[in-house]
């Protein structure tokens, strides 16, 4: 008969407690792993629930629009943006401000009110005269009375409701026009210093 040998093997042992070790540390990291993913999802998910307008980085509130790009910009962003692309003398296509991808003339003609009437006419003498009986101004361009510190008049003396001389000078800009009178019988050339009048807030 042979005679079992009781004691424990220094090997065995190492091995054992190896494994113990190695076991523990795998549990501890996974551990870790769960609660860096539990606290770092907030802060994404904050991130996700405010975007910020790419022109100004507050964050998007009132009127916006989502570009092509999927970029987020306010409307008044959307209109200074444009506003001052026309006013560098930029003729090309408008860009978004973050990475550049064109923004549809259909976008920025948008948010333009655009006159009732199809197109500017010229105001008849016997108009004139009642305009001038009754003290009131209107607008060369939608025929509409102008209020009171609202209109905007040209270096050819037409004056004009402020909302729709802008209109009418991003339409001729976004055809890569010179901006002039939209009246058809003058088309006098726009001075820069009435330009920056109206489309600056």
């Amino acid at each position: 008969m042979s005679q079992r040998n009781n004691s424990f093997s220094p090997f065995g042992t190492a091995i054992s407690v190896g494994i113990g070790v190695g076991a523990l540390a795998a549990l501890g990291y996974a551990l870790y792993e769960a609660y860096q993913e539990e606290t770092t999802r907030p802060m994404i998910e904050n991130v996700r629930t405010t975007p910020k307008c790419v022109r100004c980085g507050r964050e998007l509130q009132g009127e916006k629009f989502q570009l092509l790009c999927s970029h987020k910009i306010h409307k008044d962003c959307l209109k200074a943006h444009c506003m001052d692309h026309l006013i560098m003398g930029n003729n090309g296509p408008l860009e978004c401000p973050e990475c550049f991808s064109r923004i549809p003339d259909s976008l920025v003609k948008s948010f333009f009110p655009q006159p009732s009437i199809s197109g500017p006419r010229q105001i008849t003498n016997t108009e004139q005269q009642l305009v001038r009986s009754s003290g009131g101004l209107r607008c060369k361009y939608c025929s509409r009375d102008i209020d009171f510190g609202e209109p905007i008049q040209l270096n050819c003396s037409h004056s004009f409701h402020k909302n729709c001389i802008a209109s009418n000078y991003i339409v001729q800009r976004v055809k890569g026009r010179i901006f002039a009178c939209p009246i058809t019988s003058c088309k006098k050339v726009v001075s820069e210093d009435i330009i920056l009048s109206f489309s600056t807030n």
